[in-house]
Parts: C-alpha cells; structure tokens; sequence
C-alpha cells in the first residue's frame, strides 16, 4: 500500500520525458514495447530492419520516409541514400544535404481509440544546427509534438556518436474512428540545415491503461471518499477487461525534462 501511496502522490502524473546524457543502447534483452521515457535509444544500422518490423507489429504502423513528401528533394538540398539496413522497399532513406526550409511530411493509417508509442529512425552527422517541430497532425487538430532549437534538446545527445538512435516523440492517444495522420518534421529555419539522415517513423501499440492509471483509480476513492465500492469494483472489472484485450506494459516514470 506505501508503495501506491508514493506513486499516487507523485509529481509523475503523466509520462515525461527527460534529456538523458546517456541514451539507451538496444540489445537483444532490451524488452518490447520500448518505453517511452526514454528519449533515445541507440541502434546498430543492422537493426534498423528487425526492429522495424517488431516494433510496427500487433497492430502497429511504419512509415519509411521514401514514403515522405520532402520539400527540395532534387540531389543538390536533399538527396535518396541508398542503403540495404533500411526497411523501405527501395532500401533508400532521406538524407539532408544543405537547406534552409526543412520540411518532410507524409500520411499514414492508424487505429482509434488506440494509444501509440512514437519513434522516428534517424542519426545526425553535422549536430542539432537547425531548430524543428516534430508532430503529427490528424485533420487539423496537433496530437503531438516535439519542438527543440539549434544545439538543444534531447537530439543533442547524439551529437557526437554519429550513429543511428531511435528518436521517442512520445505517446499518441488516437481519436475514434481512426484514419489517415500526418507525420511532419518542419523548420523554417533562418540558416543552412544539414546531416539529417532520415529513415522511418515508427507507430507501436500500447497498452491504454498504465499501472500508474490502475493506481490513480483504485486510490482515488479511498483518498477523496467520492466513490462507493460497487462503482470502484465495476471499474476495476472494466480495467480486467480492457487488459485481456491488450496485456499490460511497465513503463518506468522519470522526473520532466
């Protein structure tokens, strides 16, 4: 019971994110789904495959950026770079040259009432020098969003690895009845954006209910003696429920960025 105590009382009421100085590396005991707190994970490029398909399973959704629209792709500002580690079927990602109006987007069809785990496949070779939105639009409305300014934010991280990470964009709960969303990456930047290897987005189920949310409700009436017994033991039945259909993941909680 103290130990519920602590996580109904903590500051960690919804999942953060923090700028870890060391991201993550991925392993073969590294469990799935990833979790979300962890901002980056690091990737061998001959992982990018396997880890594509795992992660996009059981109802999830990848989208390879040859997939993309990409604003001044013609070879000179960005170009298509070939490559057999990735899981486009031209085996070929965005790779950013030199430009000054960064924007790539593209469209893709997700399940609603359903939450997503977001990651975008990429590495850096020239540093965070541009500031950009990551987002996903569904019709007009924003369902996510990471913004960071030049040499900020959690990409800063890889500055110096050069290497392949997995980027978590967050969690995307998406609104009934589904459809068609748009990834976007976008920066109007004033100066010349460049090292921008770019190679999917990647949508992974997860469960609705958290642990900290089975906590929350069960704790809620005890504390605040809103709630009778009978209305508490109908929602702990729907929350049984709702985990037969999807089977509970662990996530660890972290302070916010």
């Amino acid at each position: 019971m103290q130990f519920l105590f602590n996580v109904f009382t903590s500051k960690n009421k919804k999942t953060q994110h923090k700028n870890f100085e060391n991201p993550a590396p991925i392993t073969d005991d590294t469990p799935y789904p990833l979790s979300v707190t962890q901002r980056l994970w690091l990737m061998d490029s001959g992982q990018r495959i396997p880890l594509a398909e795992r992660l996009s399973a059981d109802g999830g959704a990848l989208l390879c950026s040859s997939d993309m629209a990409v604003t001044h792709m013609n070879g000179t500002y960005w170009k298509w770079e070939k490559d057999a580690h990735s899981p486009s079927p031209k085996h070929e990602y965005a790779c950013l040259l030199s430009v000054c109006w960064l924007h790539a987007h593209g469209t893709i069809s997700l399940q609603g009432g359903q939450r997503y785990a977001v990651f975008v496949a990429l590495r850096l070779t020239d540093g965070v020098n541009f500031e950009a939105d990551w987002h996903i639009m569904y019709k007009t409305e924003k369902l996510l969003s990471y913004k960071h300014d030049i040499r900020k934010g959690a990409l800063t991280n890889l500055e110096e690895s050069h290497g392949w990470a997995l980027f978590s964009l967050g969690e995307l709960d998406m609104p009934n009845p589904g459809g068609e969303v748009s990834p976007n990456v976008f920066g109007g930047n004033p100066y010349w954006a460049s090292g921008l290897h770019m190679d999917y987005w990647v949508f992974q189920p997860i469960p609705l209910y958290t642990p900290w949310e089975i906590a929350k409700l069960l704790l809620l009436p005890y504390y605040c003696n809103t709630s009778s017994l009978s209305t508490l033991c109908l929602d702990v039945i729907k929350i049984v429920g709702s985990f037969l259909a999807a089977p509970p993941t662990t996530f660890p909680t972290t302070d916010g960025p």
